[in-house]
C-alpha cells in the first residue's frame, strides 16, 4: 500500500509525463480496436445517417450451449443448457451515453452537452491528479485509466459524431437472461480506473486506521 506521505525522487514533470504516456498508450489501444471493429464488422453504411448500416457479429466463445450456438452448429434446441454465456464481437454506433442514454436528443443539444460533460470530467481528473500526493501511485494510475477512457470516447464524438462500441456479452444465469449493452475498450479503462481508485482509497483508509490504533496503543 503506498504511503500517502511518502516522498518521491521523481520531479512533478516526470510524473506527469508518465501519466500522459500511460494514457496515450491506452487511447492508442482503444482507437486501434475501434478501427479494427469498423474494418471487419461493418459491411455497409449510409454516408450521412449513422443508423443506416449493416453489420455482422463474430462469435468468440460460449460457456455452455446457448440458443445462438445451437442454431449455428445445428444442435437441437433440447441441447441448450440452463446456464450459458455468449461473447461476440460486433459493431455499434452509439450516439448517446452508456446504455445508449440520451441518444434520442437532437444533435444540436446532444453534441454540446456531451462535449461540456467530457471537458468537465477531464478537468476534474486533472485536478485530482494535480492535488494527489506523490505516494499515491495506484490512485494516479486509476486516474490515468479514467482519463484515457474519457479521451478515447471523446475523440469518437468529436471526429465521428458517435462512439464505436464492439464488445458484446449475452447470458442466461439462474433464469436471468440479459444482453449487456455493447461497449468498448475505453469503457473498460474507465471501469478499471474507478476500481483501482476505490481499492486504493479503501486500502489507504484501512492503513490510516491501523496507524491510528497503533499510535493509541503506544501512548
Amino acid at each position: 500500500m503506498p504511503d500517502l506521505n511518502a516522498r518521491s525522487n521523481r520531479t512533478p514533470r516526470h510524473i506527469f509525463f508518465v501519466f500522459l504516456l500511460l494514457a496515450l498508450a491506452l487511447v492508442s489501444v482503444d482507437q486501434t480496436s475501434k478501427f479494427h471493429a469498423e474494418k471487419n464488422f461493418l459491411n455497409w453504411s449510409h454516408p450521412t445517417e449513422v443508423h443506416h448500416m449493416n453489420t455482422e457479429k463474430q462469435h468468440v466463445f460460449t460457456v455452455g450451449i446457448s440458443p445462438s450456438q445451437a442454431y449455428k452448429t445445428g444442435l437441437p434446441t433440447s441441447s441448450i443448457t440452463t446456464n450459458w454465456l455468449d461473447f461476440h464481437l460486433t459493431y455499434v454506433r452509439n450516439t448517446g451515453a452508456a446504455w445508449g442514454a440520451l441518444s434520442t436528443l437532437p444533435t444540436s443539444v446532444r453534441s454540446p452537452f456531451f462535449t461540456a460533460v467530457t471537458i468537465l470530467a477531464l478537468a476534474v481528473v486533472g485536478w485530482l491528479f494535480a492535488t494527489s500526493h506523490a505516494g499515491q501511485r495506484f490512485y494516479r494510475i486509476g486516474l490515468a485509466f479514467i482519463f484515457a477512457g474519457a479521451i478515447g470516447n471523446f475523440a469518437d464524438r468529436i471526429f465521428l459524431g458517435y462512439v464505436i462500441d464492439w464488445i458484446q456479452f449475452h447470458w442466461k444465469v439462474l433464469g436471468w437472461e440479459y444482453s449487456f449493452p455493447v461497449f468498448n475498450f475505453a469503457d473498460i479503462c474507465i471501469n478499471i480506473g474507478v476500481g483501482i481508485i476505490l481499492v486504493d482509497l479503501l486500502a489507504s483508509e484501512l492503513e490510516m486506521r491501523r496507524e491510528s490504533i497503533k499510535n493509541e496503543s503506544n501512548q
